[in-house]
C-alpha cells in the first residue's frame, strides 16, 4: 500500500513551534534562576572543619544565624561545665556541638528523604530540622546545667525555668534582632522540634517523627546525644565504640516513629552505655561536683548586687552572660562581691569543698528513702548528739546547716528506671514496614535488671570540718537503717576520717590529725625516762592540708616503727605511758605528754612493746624524720658499712 502523505496546515505548525520556543524558554530561565541561586549559596555556605565530623558545609540560612551576636555567644560557654577544672581537654564549647548537632541532623534528614520519598520530606522541612539541631543550645547558661538546675532553681524556685525555654526566646530574640530569613510559621515549627514535642497547627505537626531528630521525647535517641557522646569523649580522652553514623544509616521511619535495623540493638545498648560512663566519671566527678558548688555558691552570693538571674527575662542581657562571669566577681573591688571573690579565690588555690562520704542506695530502698531522712539538719543533730558526752574546744567541732551540702544524684540511662530497649522499636531485614520490640533477653543476657542509681552524697565547705562530718552522717545512717529495716543496710564508701569525737576505741587507738589542715597535731608519744619525746610529729610526705591519718591496727597500709630493744631493756620499771593524761584539743598542740610512774614495767606495755601500727587513711605515705634532735634516741639507726668489694 502506497503510504499516504502527512500535510501540516501551517497554523498548527507555527502554533507548535511556538510552544516548543516557549518551553525551551522557561526551561533556560529556570536553569539560570537554578544557576543563580547556586552561586548565591556559593557565595554564603561556607565548610567548616570539625574534629569529630570532618569536612561540615553549612547554608546560607545557617550562616545568617551562626553570624549574630546570640549564636557567638556560645564560643564562650564550655559544654561539660566545670569538668574542664579537673579534665583538662574539656575545653571545647557549645559553639561547636550546635554545628555538629545541625550537621547530624541534616545527615538523618537527608537520608531519610532519600530511603523513603513516600515521606514527603520537603525542603522546607530539612531546612528547619537543620536549624533546630543549630539553634537548641541557645538557651544555655554560664556553666551549662549549673545555672538552670542550679543557680536559678535557687534564686527563682518558683519559675520552673530550662534552658530549653531559654533557647526559645533567644531564637526569637536573633530572628528579630537580625532579620533572618525565618517564617513566623517556621520559627514556631523550629521552637517544638527544640522542644521535641509538636504543639502547633502547622502542616509538620503530622510527621510525628520529625520531632525525634535533635529532641526524643519518646526514647532520647536523637542526634544532640550522637555528637555530645562522640565530642566530649573524644575531648576528655576516653575511648566509646560508638557509631552514630551507622545509627543514622540504618534509621528508618515505621508506623510514624523513627526505628532502627534490630541487629543495631547492640550499638544502641552502647550509646546509653556510654552515656552513663561519661556521667559517672566525667559529668558527676566528685570533684567537678566540688566546684561547681563553689561557683554555684559564688554565683548565688553575688546575685543580689549583679541581677544574673533577672538576665533570664531580658535577652538583651541574657546574650552578654557566659562563662566570664567568673573573671567580672573576681576583677571586681566592690565590697558587696567579697564572699563571691573569695569562694572563687579558695577556687583557684584548690582548697576546695570537700567529699566527706557518700552512700550508694540499695533498689529496694530508693522509692522509701527521702530528702527528709538525710539533710544538712538531720546531720548536724547527729552531731551534736555525738558531742553530748564529750566537750571539745576545737573551732571545728561546731557544724552548721551551712557547712554541709547534700547530694542526691540519680543516675540512669536517660529513660528514668527503664531500660531504653522498653521504648525502641526495630524492624526486620525482611518486611521493613512493620516494627517490632525487643526484650533484653533477646539482646543480650548481660543487660542489667535495675537501669538507675542513686547516690547521696555529703560535702563539707570547710576541709578542717569533713571528719566531724562523716562522722555525724554516718550515725545518721546508723539511725535510717533502723527505721527503714535491716534487710537493706545503707554504708558510707568512702575513706575514713578522723575527728577528736572518736571515743569509742580510745584504749587501743590514739586518734592523728593532719597538722596542716588546723585541726589535731598528729603526735605520736613514746616516752623515755627523763620524760622527753623521741617521736613527736609524724606528717605526710606531701605539703598538703588534703591528708589525714590515724594510729590504729584496724586498715589499711601499715606503717610499723620498731623500738630499740635495748632501750627498752634499760627503761626503769614503773615508767609507763599514762593515756589519760594525753588532751588532744587544740589547747594542746604541742604539749609533750606526760609520763607517771606505775607499778608495771614500761616495756609490758601494750603501746612501747613491741611494734606501733600506724594506719594510713590517705593514700600517701608517711615521712618519719631519722634525727628528733637527741644523740640517744632509738629511732635513729646508725648506717653500716658496706662490706662489699669497691664500696665504702
Amino acid at each position: 500500500m502506497d503510504s499516504q502523505p502527512i500535510y501540516y496546515s501551517s497554523e498548527n505548525t507555527f502554533s507548535s513551534k511556538l510552544k516548543q520556543n516557549n518551553h525551551a524558554l522557561n526551561s533556560s530561565i529556570a536553569s539560570a534562576e537554578s544557576i543563580t541561586n547556586f552561586q548565591d549559596s556559593l557565595k554564603t555556605s561556607k565548610v567548616f572543619n570539625d574534629p569529630v565530623h570532618g569536612h561540615i558545609e553549612l547554608d546560607g540560612v545557617c550562616m545568617q544565624v551562626i553570624d549574630t551576636p546570640q549564636f557567638q555567644r556560645l564560643r564562650e560557654l564550655k559544654q561539660t561545665g566545670a569538668a574542664c577544672f579537673v579534665f583538662p581537654g574539656a575545653t571545647h564549647t557549645r559553639f561547636e556541638h550546635s554545628i555538629g548537632v545541625c550537621h547530624l541532623a541534616n545527615e538523618m534528614i537527608q537520608h531519610l528523604r532519600y530511603k523513603q520519598p513516600e515521606l514527603g520530606i520537603t525542603d522546607n522541612d530539612i531546612k528547619c530540622v537543620r536549624l533546630a539541631g543549630l539553634c537548641h543550645d541557645l538557651g544555655h547558661g554560664p556553666f551549662s546545667h549549673l545555672f538552670d538546675s542550679g543557680i536559678v532553681a535557687i534564686t527563682h524556685p518558683e519559675l520552673k525555668w530550662s534552658h530549653e525555654q531559654g533557647s526559645e526566646d533567644m531564637l526569637e530574640y536573633l530572628v528579630k534582632d537580625n532579620s533572618v530569613d525565618i517564617t513566623h510559621q517556621e520559627l514556631e515549627f523550629i521552637k517544638d522540634l527544640i522542644h521535641g514535642i509538636p504543639r502547633g497547627s502547622y502542616p509538620q505537626a503530622q510527621k510525628t517523627y520529625l520531632f525525634e531528630i535533635v529532641a526524643n521525647q519518646r526514647n532520647s535517641i536523637d542526634v544532640d546525644k550522637f555528637d555530645y557522646i562522640q565530642r566530649d569523649t573524644l575531648h576528655i580522652g576516653l575511648k566509646s565504640s560508638l557509631d552514630a553514623g551507622r545509627l543514622i544509616k540504618f534509621a528508618r521511619v515505621v508506623d510514624g516513629q523513627i526505628c532502627f535495623h534490630q541487629k543495631e540493638a547492640m550499638n544502641l545498648c552502647e550509646l546509653f552505655h556510654t552515656r552513663y560512663s561519661l556521667f559517672k566519671r566525667v559529668y558527676t566527678h566528685k570533684v567537678s561536683a566540688a566546684i561547681e558548688y563553689m561557683i554555684q555558691d559564688a554565683l548565688v552570693a553575688a546575685d543580689p548586687y549583679l541581677n544574673i538571674t533577672s538576665a533570664i527575662n531580658d535577652m538583651e542581657r541574657y546574650v552578654h552572660l557566659n562563662d566570664s562571669i567568673l573573671g567580672q566577681i573576681e576583677r571586681s573591688t566592690c565590697p558587696e562581691l567579697e564572699a563571691s571573690r573569695e569562694t572563687l579565690l579558695r577556687m583557684r588555690k584548690r582548697d576546695l569543698y570537700r567529699l566527706a562520704d557518700q552512700v550508694i542506695v540499695p533498689q529496694a530502698l530508693q522509692q522509701r528513702l527521702t530528702k527528709l531522712h538525710i539533710s544538712p539538719e538531720c546531720i548536724v543533730q547527729c552531731h551534736l548528739e555525738l558531742c553530748k558526752s564529750v566537750e571539745r574546744s576545737s573551732p571545728y567541732s561546731t557544724l552548721v546547716a551551712n557547712d554541709i551540702i547534700v547530694q542526691w544524684l540519680k543516675l540512669n540511662y536517660a529513660t528514668k528506671d527503664r531500660h531504653p530497649l522498653e521504648s525502641i522499636r526495630f524492624y526486620r531485614k525482611y518486611g521493613n514496614d512493620e516494627s517490632i520490640s525487643l526484650c533484653k533477653g533477646q539482646v543480650s543476657s548481660f543487660i542489667p535488671e535495675h537501669c538507675q542509681e542513686l547516690t547521696i552524697r555529703v560535702y563539707s565547705k570547710i576541709y578542717e570540718k569533713s571528719g566531724y562530718v562523716q562522722r555525724a552522717f554516718r550515725k545518721l545512717l546508723e539511725q535510717v537503717n533502723l527505721e527503714l529495716g535491716q534487710d537493706h543496710q545503707l554504708e558510707g564508701i568512702e575513706k575514713e576520717m578522723v575527728c577528736d569525737l572518736d571515743t569509742t576505741n580510745n584504749a587501743s587507738a590514739i586518734s592523728v590529725f593532719d597538722s596542716g589542715s588546723g585541726i589535731e597535731s598528729p603526735i605520736i608519744p613514746i616516752c623515755d625516762d627523763s620524760n622527753n619525746v623521741f617521736l613527736q610529729n609524724v606528717t605526710p610526705t606531701r605539703d598538703s592540708k588534703k591528708r589525714s591519718c590515724s594510729v590504729s591496727p584496724k586498715r589499711h597500709s601499715t606503717l610499723f616503727l620498731k623500738t630499740h630493744k635495748e632501750h627498752l631493756d634499760n627503761q626503769s620499771e614503773g615508767m609507763v605511758l599514762d593515756k589519760s593524761a594525753l588532751d588532744y584539743n587544740h589547747d594542746s598542740l604541742g604539749k609533750k605528754p606526760v609520763c607517771e610512774e606505775s607499778s608495771k614495767p614500761c616495756h609490758k606495755s601494750s603501746h612501747t612493746a613491741g611494734l606501733l601500727s600506724v594506719e594510713l587513711i590517705a593514700d600517701s605515705a608517711l615521712s618519719i624524720p631519722t634525727d628528733f634532735g637527741a644523740s640517744t634516741s632509738p629511732f635513729k639507726r646508725s648506717r653500716k658499712p658496706d662490706t662489699r668489694s669497691g664500696n665504702k
